[in-house]
């Protein structure tokens, strides 16, 4: 996926400048911006990215830092102050209310880029982003201000992302330049990128359902399976981990080992969760079941 390249340059850029920061103090940081509507899936890929980065690092023998990839939500109600205290909470794990209350926004910028530079960090994803569309318009601008500086000083790479709505924050805006990419995640083609995508799904649950015909006894994906979770999915990733964790349960709870059409089924009209560490099953709306 060319996405995922994207961030791959943007992650290997990063380890190279603090491999020798005197000689690579000159690698203008990658600036990316990922768009994807409801349930497309921008979430789990941002995991399989981060999955894969500590794949590489022990592949090469070295030690993963669980800092070499940070993933924050946008605060709700996001202000100036509120959005970088957020960020140093999640660094730090000071107190985010006591920030915003007794520390100044500037010093607080300075004490975020401090701790991404001490941590290494490498790529700083800040999810929801399109929050900020409906805060003030100074608010709005001292953010991305903000946010071009954390870039520029501590040479971590930022990929914001949100929904198409986002966009909206960089219209006009004066810092935007060619380091800035906005990246548009489409809906999934049943391609050979989906097949090895539900293979992999597939792995995941083969231990609690292994009569999955998923996959054929030959290790192949089930063409016409595939098709049909496709459909229901209308192409986004997050709807069809939707279907099959919603149709995994369904199966699991009926003492099956395959997940059938009436599972999937279920997933249209029921939904799960857990308290007091049992499953509830509870009916989904008419509402609920379309996005």
């Amino acid at each position: 996926m060319e996405i995922f390249d994207e961030f791959d340059v943007a992650y290997l850029q990063a380890c190279k400048y603090y491999e020798n920061p005197a000689e690579n103090s000159d690698i203008r940081p990658i600036f990316l911006l990922l768009i994807g509507d409801i349930n497309t899936g921008k979430t789990t890929l941002v995991v399989k990215f981060m999955n894969y980065c500590e794949l590489i690092a022990k592949q090469e023998d070295e030690k993963y830092s669980e800092n070499d990839v940070i993933y924050i939500e946008t605060p709700v109600h996001a202000s100036f102050k509120r959005m970088f205290a957020s960020l140093l909470e999640r660094l730090n794990g000071n107190n985010q209310a006591k920030l915003v209350k007794d520390i100044h926004t500037d010093r607080l910028i300075d004490l975020v880029i401090k701790e991404l530079r001490r941590r290494k960090v490498k790529i700083l994803f800040i999810d929801e982003i399109q929050i900020l569309v409906k805060a003030s318009l100074d608010d709005k601008e001292d953010i991305l201000n903000g946010f071009k500086k954390l870039a520029n000083q501590s040479q971590t790479r930022l990929i914001l992302v949100g929904t198409p709505q986002a966009t909206e924050l960089f219209k006009g805006t004066r810092w935007v330049d060619e380091r800035f990419r906005a990246l548009v995640l489409p809906k999934w083609k049943v391609n050979e990128e989906y097949i090895d995508l539900l293979f992999s799904i597939y792995q995941a649950y083969v231990e609690y359902l292994p009569d999955w015909d998923l996959v054929n006894k030959q290790g192949m994906v089930n063409e016409i399976t595939a098709r049909h979770l496709h459909e229901m999915s209308d192409g986004r990733l997050g709807k069809l981990i939707q279907i099959i964790r919603t149709a995994a349960v369904h199966a699991l709870s009926r003492n099956k080992t395959n997940i059938t059409d009436e599972d999937y089924d279920a997933s249209k009209t029921i939904a799960y969760s857990v308290k007091d560490g049992k499953i509830i099953e509870s009916p989904i709306s008419q509402n609920d079941a379309a996005e």
